[in-house]
């Protein structure tokens, strides 16, 4: 059969359409191939890795964070790297080289001279890590510098990488922990205090602050280890108290009385020692005890509002369990009269004083 002439030139106008078309595929195809083989290559085939920093001896920058159990860091989650960034990022600067106003206080003030040379140590250190970003002496003194002006988060920042030039320096360890609590990053600090634990564990600072901040952490028995550790190497009665405290979390009073009764033989004029105490006594049994020392709280701080709230509730829990008419009922219930006075001058809007007042008149 033959083909008609117009039908063949039609036939051969769509192959070549139709080789045309897969031709541009298949060049698109390698196309494709080709850059996802370069993408799979390992970087060592198109750049060299960069050289590993040496390591350098501490230089200058003496002292470092301080955290001792008398003056305690002020006690979040990110987990300090003990290595190094590479390429090493710039440390963020904070929007003011200055500490700013705290809450409930004023303005904090800086003498010229102070504030001058503040700026200056900070200038020249971060102008030292422009050249040389593992530079120890300039690392320790950012740190340093930041951590006088408040700014821990740039301390942080300087200590974690000061740790990778200095790995074996525990006072680096410890002072980056310690400005990990200052900045309330209580995971990162203990993971930090747990390990100087095993390398220094006769260092009463040490515990100290791996108990703040497994106490932060909600870690309350191994908390308690660590209080425990740290009276046993330095029984400060800032280390009583707040053993103290977490002893009463954990409903143990009678421990709790015996810690708060240790602080106040070191340092008798605690009152907040005397008001933990006191809570401590009333939880274990001993209200009468309690009531007691909250009325010579009262005594010696006349102002102090929360210790006549406290009082005025004791003496509520035994004036209902005393015979009414009775010379003992007869003395609460002035007491009690006394406590709610004194809260409506400190208070004068008290619901609570104000309707004690009223049941006292009305058993007149």
């Amino acid at each position: 059969m033959q083909v008609p002439a117009r039908c063949r030139r039609d036939i051969l106008a769509a192959m070549r359409v139709l080789f045309l078309v897969l031709g541009l595929a298949l060049f698109m195809l390698a196309i494709f191939a080709w850059s996802t083989w370069r993408g799979l290559q390992p970087e060592g085939l198109h750049a060299q890795p960069p050289a590993t920093p040496k390591l350098r001896s501490q230089e200058g920058g003496a002292g470092g964070v301080d955290s001792e159990p008398q003056a305690p860091a002020e006690v979040g989650l990110e987990v300090a790297s003990s290595e190094a960034p590479w390429p090493p990022e710039p440390i963020a600067a904070p929007e003011s080289e200055l500490p700013a106003a705290q809450e409930g206080f004023g303005p904090v003030v800086w003498a010229r001279d102070e504030a001058s040379e503040l700026r200056r140590r900070l200038r020249d250190a971060r102008a030292a890590l422009q050249s040389d970003p593992f530079s120890a002496g300039a690392l320790r003194e950012l740190a340093n510098a930041s951590a006088a002006a408040g700014h821990w988060s740039v301390a942080v920042q300087a200590l974690e990488r000061l740790r990778y030039v200095l790995p074996e320096d525990d006072e680096v360890r410890f002072d980056l922990g310690a400005a990990l609590v200052r900045s309330k990053r209580w995971l990162a600090a203990t993971e930090v205090f747990d390990e100087l634990t095993t390398r220094r564990p006769q260092d009463a600072r040490v515990w100290f602050n791996l108990a703040i901040a497994r106490q932060e952490v909600g870690h309350l028995q191994a908390a308690r280890a660590a209080w425990d550790a740290t009276i046993q190497l330095a029984p400060t009665a800032e280390a009583l108290a707040r053993r103290g405290e977490l002893l009463s979390d954990l409903g143990l009073w009678e421990q709790a009385v015996a810690d708060f009764e240790a602080v106040l033989a070191r340092e008798p004029a605690t009152v907040e020692a005397e008001l933990n105490l006191a809570h401590a006594l009333a939880e274990s049994g001993a209200v009468e005890a309690a009531y007691t020392r909250l009325r010579e709280i009262c005594a010696d701080y006349p102002q102090l509002e929360l210790a006549w709230r406290r009082m005025l509730r004791m003496g509520l829990r035994l004036w209902g369990a005393c015979a009414k008419g009775s010379d003992r009922c007869d003395r609460l219930g002035s007491e009690l009269r006394v406590a709610c006075q004194r809260l409506l001058v400190l208070a004068p809007d008290d619901t609570e004083a104000t309707c004690v007042l009223a049941e006292l008149d009305a058993e007149r």
